[in-house]
């Protein structure tokens, strides 16, 4: 695909998700379910917490600093090429395995979009569409996660410090 079709197709994506969740974020954070079979001894907490970790920094530090860095006249088109393929595939893909399958679909076919960009302007449009679409998805999975896993971990109060102390005898 044309890195504009590729384009086209991200903003498309992230419109359908951006007032509904995906289902494959409602089957992870709200139901548990890892389709993977990652995590560890069957329970999907571990891969909740990674895959929000890692959403998390390929939202913010990964494809949000190529958008601000591409306007930088320092950077050539080849180098911001670079440091795509150094900051965004590994992310995607491990979240793959935890569960958000098309972002890493859609991620490879922004890999494979790559190689028909000739100017920064095309680069910085194709980066400006993932990166709305990976800002809409950390944002359902951050409506999900920690939040109401947190009340399972309400925090201590003075009070309850006291009675604490009071059992550790």
């Amino acid at each position: 695909m044309s890195w504009k079709e590729v384009r086209d197709r991200l903003e498309k994506e992230a419109e359908a998700i951006q007032f509904s969740p995906p289902d494959e974020v409602v089957r992870l954070f709200k139901y548990q379910i890892v389709p993977s079979g990652q995590g560890t001894g069957d329970q999907a907490f571990s891969t909740m917490v990674f895959c929000e970790g890692d959403c998390r920094a390929l939202s913010y530090y990964g494809v949000l600093c190529l958008v601000r860095l591409v306007g930088d006249s320092s950077f050539t088109l080849e180098q911001m090429k670079t440091l795509f393929k150094e900051f965004v595939p590994l992310s995607a893909q491990f979240q793959g395995t935890c569960g958000l399958e098309r972002l890493w679909e859609l991620v490879q076919e922004v890999m494979g979009a790559m190689d028909t960009l000739e100017t920064k302007e095309e680069f910085r449009q194709l980066i400006d569409a993932l990166a709305f679409y990976v800002s809409i998805l950390h944002g359902w999975v951050h409506h999900y996660f920690p939040w109401y896993i947190g009340e399972l971990f309400p925090q201590r109060k003075a009070e309850d410090v006291t009675g604490m102390a009071r059992l550790m005898k």
